[in-house]
């Protein structure tokens, strides 16, 4: 029997079936009530716990790369450099968090992640000293290499691997809810850390950063992250928000579940098929970089000036915090292939409307702002679409590799976008590319996610489930 990538769940051998009650632990199923119950908190207490831990650190980590962008023009009069020249810390740090995305997810997931984030912690308390301390830009420069890396320790890779191995019925939704309050976070904390940059300069503002940034994450992260429920002997949590009063948990379980690839992931990688796949994610941040790299500049040529263009922004974080997480609902109630491509076919038309948008003052300006964040759910690409694709085991990896091709997305599209700007002379041009950008990943996505395409890799993994089986039965 075929396996479908929203149907059916193939169990292996010994595997425990899923019970009521968001994730029972199989030798405890035949307990009494009360102690099924009481298993049951210590479940979802210890999952909940986790991801709000890895939500809180991913704000920070955030609210860290604000920080380096308000310290800039100052760390660029310190040292005596250019504006431009101080700016090669996001290029050494894009390529840094690129390198660690290859390997930072089975690091996560097969070891104590407490151990990953408190690194990041630390490396990003050594960017903020040498911001502080540095006497040369080269200090500084290396200091980012190790901050690029603790992005990804505390940043949106890590929060996706624990969300997904918590969370069935609702990983979607949990993984982009992240989004919620890191927004929230940013929108509250930026004008404060503005104020304190003018008041204590830049010394010791980032130090006063580096402390508090280390401290809050080593706090957050001993009292609240944890390894996955495998490790003690737990099931995976339903999101009751998610199952709502008339959808059957048995349909969204299946929904939830996935086809678990046998192949080893070596194998998975060498496939034409998965990354053609991954390309989508990375169209999308392209798509959303040509916009967002140039929002200020986008804005002006629209004839709004600096009040007008910061109430823009606001939209912009408004936006990342209703579009995102609805993407991760929809998809965990439908299903993520049709709202992926109805995201991209949106994205698509609100690139294309550009010209409309200029003539329709601020309204335009709004709806542009507050769509643009369709490309943003590219992040979460490997929680909401790969997960579910290729399996539980498979995540981690492909979730990091996600990660790896968005940053190349988000490193390619800034040039570009300059550089047709310049030969066109507005920013229709840029905003075009976006909007076909977005219709590229529709059709890779329709094609990648058909039927035709899931009987394929399956027939692919064939052999090696034989294989799997066989070994079980031994």
């Amino acid at each position: 029997m075929s396996h479908r990538l929203w149907g059916h769940h193939n169990r292996s051998v010994g595997e425990p079936s899923a019970h009521h009650g968001s994730g029972i632990p199989f030798r405890l199923s035949l307990s009494l009530g009360e102690k099924r119950g009481d298993v049951n908190m210590r479940n979802t207490t210890k999952g909940w716990l986790c991801v709000s831990g890895g939500m809180i650190n991913l704000s920070l980590s955030y609210f860290s790369y604000t920080l380096v962008i308000l310290f800039l023009p100052l760390l660029a009069e310190q040292l005596g450099c250019s504006l431009a020249q101080a700016s090669l810390i996001f290029t050494t740090s894009a390529i840094a968090s690129m390198v660690a995305s290859m390997f930072l997810g089975p690091i996560v997931a097969d070891h104590n992640p407490k151990g990953v984030y408190l690194f990041g912690a630390a490396g990003t308390a050594v960017m903020f000293l040498a911001i502080a301390y540095a006497p040369a830009l080269e200090w500084v420069l290396a200091a980012s290499i190790l901050f690029g890396v603790a992005n990804k320790c505390n940043g949106t890779l890590s929060y996706q691997v624990l969300a997904t191995e918590w969370f069935r019925v609702g990983r979607g939704t949990v993984a982009t809810m992240a989004t919620v309050v890191s927004g929230l976070s940013n929108t509250l904390l930026s004008p404060v850390a503005g104020a304190a940059v003018m008041h204590l300069g830049l010394r010791q503002a980032a130090l006063a950063a580096a402390m508090l940034l280390l401290v809050l994450t080593a706090v957050v992260t001993m009292l609240m992250i944890c390894r996955g429920p495998s490790y003690y002997g737990m099931e995976p949590i339903d999101f009751n928000f998610v199952m709502g009063k008339t959808r059957k948990r048995e349909r969204l379980q299946r929904v939830a579940a996935s086809y678990e690839f046998a192949m080893p992931t070596s194998r998975l990688l060498r496939i034409p098929l998965v990354w053609a796949l991954l390309l989508c994610p990375m169209l999308m941040l392209m798509a959303e970089r040509f916009f967002y790299t140039n929002e200020a500049a986008i804005y002006a040529s629209m004839g709004f000036d600096v009040a007008q263009a910061s109430i823009m922004l606001s939209v912009v974080y408004i936006g990342s915090m209703i579009v995102v997480p609805l993407f991760g609902f929809l998809s965990d109630r439908f299903g993520p292939k049709r709202i992926l491509l109805t995201y991209c076919l949106i994205g698509a038309v609100n690139m294309f409307l550009f010209p409309l948008w200029c003539q329709t003052g601020f309204v335009g300006g709004a709806i542009l702002a507050f769509f643009y964040n369709v490309g943003t759910v590219g992040l979460y690409f490997g929680s909401v679409v790969t997960t579910p694709l290729f399996g539980l085991e498979k995540s981690p990896v492909l979730i990091g590799w996600t990660q790896v091709v968005t940053s190349a997305g988000s490193a390619i599209s800034p040039p570009l976008a300059a550089a047709m700007y310049e030969w066109s002379g507005s920013y229709v041009l840029p905003l075009a590319v976006a909007g076909l950008c977005y219709l590229a990943a529709f059709a890779i996505a329709f094609f990648c996610l058909s039927k035709k395409s899931q009987d394929y890799l399956e027939k692919l993994d064939e052999p090696y489930k034989r294989d799997e089986l066989c070994s079980e039965l031994k």
